[in-house]
């Protein structure tokens, strides 16, 4: 009898079934990056379909559905779990728009973002939505009532999602201080954890043994990236020098107009389009990697882990994703006044320093934390622990959806019924058999 509870209780965890939403198409996004890493393991335990704004029938060897779908296949096959990857920018916002649509799992990449999204989604009435959630007596938002906006932090994405994992500890403490209504993991409490992006260093060579001093950075042109800042330091060195500047095409010109400024035109090379792909394969032939973002939008990895997990020296901005990174893993800037003089600092002192000495405890702390394997068990033991909470939230969910059809039916019937200007009854003679195909009951 002991022996079949013990058997019972080491049974292997239910295979779930995953609604995964990812932008797939940006080649240097994070969420791309950490759904070719994840995928493949996680595919292993669960049933995972994606969902994309491509009509592809297979993604990375996974089936794939156009997210306008994902009701229809949920109504056919229920999933156990939506998630979520949040990401800045145009190519994600269809994954803004779902998660308001059926609650689920979001992975946080961008706390801030710089893109409004659709009209839909920055103009939603979603905190009445939660109030609704807890009360379904109460009316619909009227139409007329201007939202209440909070841009640029996602409040209304994090706020609709039970479960918030953020891939960055500086992103999930700004969270803490966000005030608002959530939809609740479990009675009493929302969650909310980090989650660190998996990182893989397969290819990525050991950092050259010869001179001169090679840099790589992945920095914006604007003033965010401080390029107006280690440029000069750069051009000060007294040895020589040589840096690879990784960026998209649209910072072409700005970043050009800088290097011809500071007269370092024979020094820099500039290489398009932004991957962690040819990001590795810059870093193969690089010493130092420069890091010095000081804005809260977007994110330094999976840019800065590459370099670090690879042995490289990496230079930060102690400030917004910065100040997470431990000062036994990187240099740390404070931006300002005398930014260029620690830069340069820095540099004079790389020269005479032992690079591989220097590089071991950021080495160390990405095998620890962004191994694929560890962040893909991890995401999968959160899956299983809220699986039955989940289903819960959904069916609320659900029938909150129901009370909106009904009330929107009742609307239309409304203003469409026969009055004694109308000649026959639309409702009944048009829209109602119209609805009846749709599989709406009136």
């Amino acid at each position: 009898m002991a022996d079949g509870m013990e058997a019972h209780s080491m049974a292997a965890p239910r295979s779930l079934r995953i609604a995964w939403f990812s932008d797939l198409t940006d080649a240097g996004g994070i969420s791309s990056y950490c759904s070719k890493l994840l995928l493949p393991i996680l595919a292993k335990e669960h049933q995972i379909e994606l969902f994309s704004e491509s009509f592809a029938t297979t993604l990375l060897g996974l089936p794939n559905h156009h997210y306008l779908k994902a009701y229809h296949c949920h109504r056919e096959q229920p999933f156990d779990i939506f998630f979520y990857q949040l990401e800045d920018g145009v190519t994600a916002r269809f994954v803004r728009t779902y998660l308001g649509i059926m609650p689920g799992i979001t992975w946080v990449h961008d706390l801030f973002l710089s893109d409004l999204g659709a009209e839909a989604t920055h103009n939603s009435p979603w905190e009445h939505s939660i109030e609704q959630f807890y009360n379904n007596s109460l009316p619909f938002a009227a139409r007329s009532i201007s939202r209440h906006k909070l841009w640029p932090r996602a409040y209304r994405e994090a706020a609709l999602s039970p479960i918030d994992l953020f891939s960055s500890r500086w992103a999930l403490n700004e969270f803490s201080s966000m005030i608002s209504s959530r939809i609740e993991a479990e009675p009493g409490a929302h969650r909310a954890e980090y989650l660190a992006i998996p990182i893989s260093c397969a290819g990525i060579a050991a950092p050259p043994q010869h001179a001169p001093l090679s840099f790589a950075t992945v920095c914006g042109p604007d003033l965010e990236g401080r390029a107006h800042k280690f440029l000069p330091a750069l051009k000060g060195l007294g040895s020589p020098w040589q840096l690879t500047w990784l960026i998209d095409p649209a910072e072409q010109s700005a970043a050009e107009t800088l290097i011809r400024e500071f007269s370092v035109v024979d020094q820099v090379t500039l290489v398009l389009g932004r991957s962690p792909e040819k990001w590795s394969e810059i870093l193969s032939s690089s010493h130092v990697a420069i890091h010095l973002s000081s804005t809260p939008f977007g994110h330094l990895g999976p840019y800065l882990q590459l370099a670090l997990g690879s042995g490289r020296l990496a230079i930060v901005s102690d400030t917004f994703h910065g100040e997470e990174i431990p000062s036994t893993a990187a240099f740390k800037i404070t931006p300002g006044i005398h930014e260029y003089a620690q830069i340069l600092g820095v540099f004079e002192a790389i020269q005479k320093t032992q690079l591989h000495t220097l590089t071991l405890p950021a080495q160390k702390m990405v095998a620890s934390e962004n191994d694929p394997e560890k962040i893909a068990l991890c995401l999968s033991k959160i899956f299983q622990e809220s699986a039955p909470q989940m289903a819960i939230i959904m069916q609320r969910w659900q029938e909150l959806y129901e009370s909106a059809h009904v009330a929107l039916l009742a609307e239309v019937k409304e203003l469409t019924s026969s009055s004694e200007l109308n000649e026959i009854d639309v409702y009944k003679e048009l829209l109602s058999q119209s609805f009846l195909e749709l599989g709406w009951s009136s």
